[in-house]
């Protein structure tokens, strides 16, 4: 055999071998894939959670800002929140949980962390800390200072307690168990590494293992529950002890209206500006494609410049002589030339006007000694004239006008 033949038979060899192999190592499995949101869902965080308070036997809203407060008796749910940039909204959220309203606040609160704890004695911590809030909490540590009565609840709710996860799931304990409410709730994907403490006995918490995950305090009439976790999005609502969690911490009844408000996933200007201008910004494209069309370039050949020409003042008065004498047979200028003159003699003849037509030629030839006939004939606007004598009678009419304005 050949060398390319031995080559070709190996390569084929190889082939089937290597399809082969393929084959018996590859397995087919059935995977499903979760649809992504659509519609409302992938815009709005709450839309799960508003669909469980009106399958509960409540109403709700959906808000981008506080705008008008609702009734005292509702439910703010607060997330992507800025607590802290605007004074006036502080206050008048502040004066509404006092007044007996529900506010519910998950972890992702932005800024005004301070006012909040003054205000509330509720506060988010992290691990990341100062290292001179470390040191300052290992010398706390090695002298004891006597246990509040909140550290105490948390202490023995965590000694009773089993610890139990499952994956990346973790149960939630009652500080306070009570009879005929649920006391253990299992949560799922919540941020371990975060906690809440309170400057006061919280009127219901729920501890993991170290800390406390979920408080509520009351505040005047209203109060105020705050989560160190997140898990009541869309894609969390519904898994593991969550919307029973939700439940809870909104303190939710049937006929409540819950307002749910978030300023931290705006809609994007551009959508913004298509939805309330479209008309205006249909408009300003078009003049910016005319204005550009306008101003560009033209294709072809370019056009040709004509050239300027000048000409002396007696062509161009030959010239407009020629258009009067072709348009009219001259009589216009005929009639200018005879008004010119006889204006001319009313001025500078006694009583040029009160004379007969003979009359008023006779005079003007007396006094520019010009023959009376050859002016009577220029006078005459009923004869037909070609352009020589046109020429001539209106040049008599000029020079005897000249003559009585130099005579006078």
């Amino acid at each position: 055999m050949k060398v390319s033949q031995i080559v070709a038979v190996l390569t084929v060899a190889v082939l089937v071998l290597g399809v082969g192999l393929l084959v018996k190592n590859i397995s087919w499995r059935e995977i499903t894939v979760p649809r992504p949101p659509r519609g409302e869902a992938a815009t709005n965080p709450f839309y799960a959670a508003q669909h469980l308070v009106q399958e509960l036997g409540g109403h709700t809203e959906r808000r981008r800002s506080l705008g008008v407060l609702p009734p005292a008796d509702a439910v703010i749910v607060l997330s992507d929140w800025n607590w802290s940039v605007i004074e006036r909204r502080r206050r008048e959220l502040e004066r509404w949980v006092e007044a007996g309203g529900r506010l519910l606040i998950d972890n992702s609160l932005i800024g005004g962390e301070q006012q909040l704890q003054e205000w509330s004695g509720l506060a988010l911590h992290s691990p990341e800390q100062e290292p001179e809030e470390a040191a300052a909490e290992e010398s706390e540590a090695e002298t004891p200072e006597p246990k509040s009565d909140t550290e105490e609840i948390i202490e023995r709710a965590i000694d009773q307690r089993l610890p139990l996860f499952a994956g990346d799931c973790s149960e939630l304990s009652a500080a306070l168990p009570r009879l005929g409410n649920r006391n253990v709730y299992m949560v799922c994907k919540h941020e371990m590494g975060t906690w809440l403490t309170s400057d006061h006995t919280p009127d219901w918490a729920l501890v993991d293992e170290q800390q406390i995950q979920v408080a509520r305090v009351g505040i005047g009439r209203g109060s105020v529950t705050m989560l160190a976790a997140r898990p009541f999005d869309n894609r969390l609502l519904f898994v593991a002890d969550h919307g029973l969690l939700f439940t809870a911490a909104a303190q939710l009844r049937r006929g409540d209206m819950v307002y749910f408000i978030s300023e931290g996933r705006g809609t994007p200007l551009l959508t913004l500006l298509w939805k309330y201008g479209a008309p205006v910004v249909v408009l300003s494209l078009v003049m910016v494609v005319l204005w550009l069309w306008r101003g560009a370039l033209r294709f072809g050949p370019a056009a040709r410049v004509s050239e300027t020409a000048q000409r002396s003042l007696a062509e161009q008065i030959r010239g407009t002589g020629r258009f009067v004498v072709r348009i009219g047979a001259g009589r216009a200028l005929h009639a200018a030339a005879s008004r010119a003159l006889h204006e001319a003699a009313t001025k500078h003849i006694v009583r040029y006007s009160s004379l007969p037509g003979p009359a008023r030629t006779d005079a003007i030839a007396r006094i520019t000694q010009i023959d009376a006939t050859s002016l009577a004939h220029a006078f005459d606007a009923s004869r037909q004239r070609g352009a020589g004598e046109l020429r001539t009678a209106v040049s008599l009419l000029e020079t005897a006008r000249r003559k009585l304005m130099r005579d006078r």
